[in-house]
């Protein structure tokens, strides 16, 4: 998102965090890679498991 950069110095700073917190979020229509993060998914029992993927590309789940 490019906002246009407006004369008012407040107006500009919320611009300026309004477009940084854009970046983070995550867009459709485009891959999404995970580094160090985890991806966590919750069972209709509320447990809650972390996926994880070895070297190999075979996927896991360990509880949390």
């Amino acid at each position: 998102m490019k906002l246009p950069a407006p004369q008012d110095q407040l107006l500009r700073e919320a611009f300026r965090i309004i477009q940084s917190e854009d970046l983070r979020n995550l867009k459709t229509n485009k891959d999404i890679e995970m580094g160090s993060t985890r991806l966590i998914l919750k069972s209709p029992n509320g447990t809650r498991y972390a996926l994880a993927v070895s070297n190999a590309g075979v996927l896991s789940a360990v509880a949390v």
